[in-house]
């Protein structure tokens, strides 16, 4: 499953760290909430097998992906 986000993306220093826990990032006036929502999805994709991805185009777009392997 993928999700698109049209806004400013995420700056690259910023993108390794989106899945930790309390992380917020650095942009003016984006900086609400408390940092879990990522860290807990990833925690649940990990749990199950499968994993999540993200990818930014700064100024244009961040992406992210959950990834569920096909099972038999």
């Amino acid at each position: 499953m993928t999700v698109d986000n049209s806004g400013p993306g995420i700056a690259a220093e910023g993108l390794p760290h989106l899945f930790e826990r309390f992380y917020r990032g650095k942009q003016p006036g984006t900086t609400t909430g408390t940092g879990l929502g990522l860290a807990i999805v990833r925690s649940i994709m990990l749990y199950h097998g499968d994993h999540a991805l993200a990818e930014s185009i700064p100024d244009l777009e961040a992406r992210l992906q959950l990834v569920f392997p096909s099972q038999h």
